[in-house]
């Protein structure tokens, strides 16, 4: 017990730890090469007993879970091991060396080696260990994935003829009897399913069916239900930087929003529909039997929320909807030769808007974002409209507890808010707002600025 108070306690030092292996390995590579120097004589006794050690010591702190196992160690480990098994081959066969000792050469090994384990280290440096966060609610979590092909849609990112496939990730309470609500989410631009796995697993802990879709050809890379890995489009990735490129026309980008907003809101009404139709069919099957069809949301996070918005307000068997950092543009507005224009009709669901920096304040001074300042200031309804101070387009996903270095150059610099007060105090938010509206338990009274 002792221990493991210890080391909740280093989870700070914990999420460096990347950094700080580096650096031992760099000063125990130059403290050998300049004894060596030193002696000027190689040292092959002390770099054997090292390699043993390091890889001996590696595994030990794995086993202790100091280093949480997975993918980021995983390089290090195999070339530790390699060593490890070099070193032991010499103590069984103890080589006696003739060769002359030659400073440059244990210069040049020394740089080598530095630079392998620099190599195998960064995942852990890219992906610094991190503490998840809080779950409050008293359900244990299951999670499974489906992939659902629409026989009425081509896939139009491909030449195959094939029908379009669409993979869903769920996630539901485990052993649980009832029924629950459904909440749907869809990711943004090269999103994945697993974007804000974090805020699934508050909702499903706390008496939701959580679906992720993963946008085919759209996310960076979506992994079907049989393992297959596809990747983000080509075409795609020609398309998106249009979108925020200054020369051209707003016409045109317009026109490609609309091209995969109609893209994602198909996706959306499709797994709506398969799911709703398998809760009725399927009762065999574990979640959809779970599923109540009559208590239904989505959310979204940037063009996720678009389509979120998008797709809910046309549905009369939505609930509400959450709309993540996103602009409410182009499923408002119109093209009427040159001229922008939105539509008049106040939001007819409820809608939670979160926004970072990045829209707030700024909402007034783009015609993309219109819709966002009618509705920011708008008076009727049930439209919320929430700002969390500090942050910026990544803080509501998962990317800044998983790989604050990603993150930090996908949004242009680090956000000022405290990474974990930002995604619990959203995920809390969006479960109080989805308990009132999809629930209709308790009531919904959040502050403006957060």
């Amino acid at each position: 017990m002792r221990f493991c108070f210890v080391i909740d306690n280093l989870k700070g030092v914990f999420r460096i730890l990347g950094i700080i292996t580096l650096l031992l390995a760099i000063f125990v590579q130059i403290g050998y090469t300049i004894f060596c120097i030193y002696k000027n004589e190689a040292q092959p006794m002390i770099k054997n007993t090292l390699r043993v050690c390091s890889f001996g010591l590696l595994s030990l702190l794995l086993l202790l879970g100091v280093y949480q196992w997975g993918f980021r160690w995983i390089p290090l480990l195999l070339l530790l091991a390699l060593f490890a098994i070099i070193g032991i081959v010499y103590f069984v066969k103890k080589p006696v060396s003739k060769k002359p000792f030659r400073p440059y050469k244990s210069i040049c090994s020394c740089i080598v080696s530095i630079l392998l384990l620099a190599l195998c280290i960064s995942p852990s440096i890219i992906f610094p260990q991190n503490k998840p966060p809080k779950l409050t609610g008293e359900y244990s979590i299951a999670t499974t994935a489906y992939t659902y092909t629409d026989k009425n849609r081509l896939e139009t990112y491909t030449n195959s003829g094939e029908n379009r496939k669409v993979t869903v990730n769920l996630w539901f309470p485990q052993n649980a009897e009832g029924k629950y609500p459904l909440v749907v989410f869809s990711h943004g631009l090269y999103g994945l399913a697993q974007s804000n796995t974090s805020t699934f697993m508050e909702l499903a802990s706390n008496g939701y069916v959580v679906c992720s879709i993963s946008h085919t050809y759209q996310s960076m890379y979506t992994l079907d239900a049989d393992g297959n890995r596809i990747i983000v489009s080509s075409d795609f990735m020609k398309e998106a930087p249009y979108f925020n490129d200054d020369n051209i026309d707003e016409e045109t980008k317009v026109e490609f929003f609309n091209k995969w907003l109609k893209l994602r809101t198909d996706d959306m009404n499709f797994v709506l529909d398969t799911i709703l139709e398998n809760a009725v069919t399927k009762g065999n099957d574990e979640v959809y039997q779970l599923i109540d069809k009559d208590k239904i949301g989505l959310f979204g996070h940037s063009m996720g929320g678009s389509t979120a918005a998008a797709t809910g307000k046309d549905r009369s068997d939505i609930s509400a909807i959450v709309n993540i950092d996103a602009p409410l543009s182009v499923d408002f507005f119109s093209f009427e030769g040159s001229k922008t224009m939105t539509a008049k009709d106040i939001y007819p669901k409820p809608l939670l808007n979160i926004y970072s920096d990045t829209l707030w304040g700024h909402m007034d001074e783009d015609p993309k974002y219109y819709a966002n300042f009618r509705l920011l200031y708008n008076t009727g309804g049930e439209v919320y409209n929430i700002h969390f101070k500090g942050s910026k387009h990544l803080s509501f996903s998962d990317l800044p507890l998983l790989s604050p270095i990603l993150a930090n150059m996908m949004q242009g610099g680090k956000a000022e808010i405290d990474k974990y007060y930002c995604i619990e105090s959203m995920n809390g938010l969006i479960l109080e707002f989805f308990n009132c509206y999809v629930k209709n338990e308790d009531s919904f009274n959040p502050l403006e600025t957060y």
